[in-house]
């Protein structure tokens, strides 16, 4: 196949000019690194192609780790559709290199058949396109510097399976055209655009970005990044990948707003697990209650719908973890079943792979849920859900700075997303037991205000035991008997089977110092 720039193989159409792949006559989204590696892979079609060759080729003029090409061969392979193990398409040959094996004909000759219909249409998904970023400067360096920063958001964000991700052919042929975003977003058949603008001034680089409901032209997210320039391609990289971990939720944030306005009678599988999403995240038994039905309902009317099941995992670990109200069911086993019919159904979804470690926290197997967790961020570095699944795997086997880490950078990478209470209430917990009681106090205090109904608060009493600052743990520890359900006593002696003996004995010491008889 060597010359050739189309080409043909199982439904599947690709274009190595355009960087643009197609079945069923849908786009599918592919990152441009990702297609410049499916391009040599077919160029060489039936040969073992090595990993130096490929990176070599991919990434002509940066020294680059082979995590690198892990990444885009992992993002490839969902793209194809294929299934753990199965290479139907690539094949791995250790030490050696890939070999595309299935059959590749020129794009030109007659199709074998009818392409195969994708499982999950677009049409069934929120789908985005990133429009070329302005460069404020016509200098070719600072162009290549905002066009090599769009290509790479679109490669971080179609490692979002829930995401339907345009192809950059498609979004960039806007470049320098006056902008109307409802007649664009028509034209290419998408709810959301992200535009932006680069500014780069001495050492300082200045990227503003706008995320825009394409039906009405209203803005859903903006944000400004400023940063010293230093080293361009991780200050390339940096921004990239705040953007992808702003984008995905503010998008299911909107999401859940459109899926509140259909009639109930009217739910499919996606409004249905978006009202679901929306009850998960208002944090109290009842809507817990309400999430549970929801998901169930999209699972109802599509049973391989991946995402349902692992956000019905995360009910579980809210009715165990949080409301301490097990309703006389295994809700660790509930858990760890939805967790693996979530990973069988959609095994290259970093969201799947997060539920399964959650899974493995409450079955008290906190060495699988690091592997688990560690596995999701491998498919997708900026899956949030993913970083705070491993960090609570991590603190209950001691590696408490790992765990601190691993939550701060959600914060530092997501400063706006609507479940960041979460992260401040798992951080609470891992500042106090790694001594910093101020820290944790404020943090577990900034839990209080945003969600003072999500969690009973005995990390924080117990800092502000530590800390000598009894009135407001007695304030708090009032506050946590009224969203309990069971007396505070019971509370403070309770223990999840992950956590250490001399953690808890930890917590309890400074429960005590605040006024706990116990």
């Amino acid at each position: 196949m060597d010359g050739s720039d189309s080409y043909a193989f199982a439904g599947f159409r690709f274009s190595a000019r355009r960087k643009e792949l197609i079945r069923a006559g849908s786009s599918i989204p592919l990152g441009s690194r990702a297609a410049d590696v499916l391009a040599i892979l077919l160029r060489h079609a039936g040969q073992t192609v090595s990993k130096e060759t490929l990176m070599a080729a991919v990434w002509p003029d940066r020294v680059v780790e082979e995590n690198n090409l892990t990444v885009q061969l992992s993002a490839l392979r969902r793209a194809l559709g294929e299934t753990a193990g199965g290479e139907r398409f690539i094949h791995t040959e250790a030490g050696r290199g890939y070999r595309f094996v299935a059959p590749v004909t020129d794009a030109e000759a007659p199709s074998a058949g009818p392409a195969p219909v994708p499982d999950w249409t677009p049409a069934r998904k929120p789908s985005i396109a990133a429009l070329p970023f302005d460069s404020m400067s016509s200098d070719p360096d600072h162009v290549h510097f905002a066009d090599g920063m769009v290509e790479d958001i679109i490669t971080e964000l179609s490692r979002y399976p829930a995401l339907f991700v345009i192809a950059r052919n498609s979004s960039f042929s806007y470049r320098g055209q006056a902008r109307d975003m409802r007649q664009i977003g028509t034209e290419l058949g998408v709810r959301y655009l992200l535009e932006g603008s680069v500014r780069r001034g001495g050492s300082r680089v200045r990227v503003n970005t706008q995320l825009i409901d394409a039906e009405t032209g209203g803005h859903i997210w903006a944000e400004r990044y400023d940063r010293d320039i230093g080293d361009m391609f991780s200050v390339q990289d940096e921004i990239t990948r705040a953007v992808a971990m702003a984008i995905e939720p503010a998008v299911h944030a909107a999401e859940q707003v459109r899926a509140s306005r259909v009639p109930p009678a009217n739910l499919g599988a996606w409004e249905a697990f978006h009202r679901g999403m929306w009850f998960l995240e208002q944090m109290d038994p009842a809507s817990n209650d309400q999430a549970r039905a929801f998901f169930e309902r999209a699972i109802e009317l599509d049973p391989r719908f991946a995402s349902a099941h692992a956000w019905l995992v995360q009910v579980w670990v809210n009715q165990r973890h949080v409301f301490f109200n097990h309703g006389g069911q295994d809700v660790a086993a509930l858990a760890k079943a939805e967790a693996y019919r979530a990973v069988a159904l959609d095994p290259n979804d970093a969201a799947t792979h997060a539920a399964l470690s959650w899974a493995f926290y409450m079955n008290g197997d906190p060495v699988s849920g690091v592997a688990s967790g560690e596995h999701a961020l491998s498919l997708n570095p900026n899956h949030v859900e993913a970083h705070r699944a491993l960090a609570q795997n991590l603190v209950w086997l001691g590696r408490i700075e790992q765990s601190r880490d691993t939550l701060l950078s959600c914060l530092l990478l997501c400063p706006r997303g609507s479940r960041n209470w979460m992260t401040l209430h798992q951080l609470t917990a891992i500042h106090y037991l790694a001594g910093d009681y101020q820290a944790a106090a404020e943090a577990g205090l900034r839990v209080m205000a945003v969600r003072p109904k999500a969690v009973a608060h005995r990390w924080l009493i117990g800092a502000l035991g530590r800390l000598g600052r009894i009135d407001e743990a007695k304030m708090a520890m009032e506050a946590a008997r009224g969203i309990l359900g069971m007396s505070f006593d019971e509370y403070a002696r309770l223990k999840a089977p992950s956590v250490p003996d001399q953690f808890h004995e930890h917590l309890k010491e400074g429960l005590r110092l605040a006024g706990w008889r116990g």
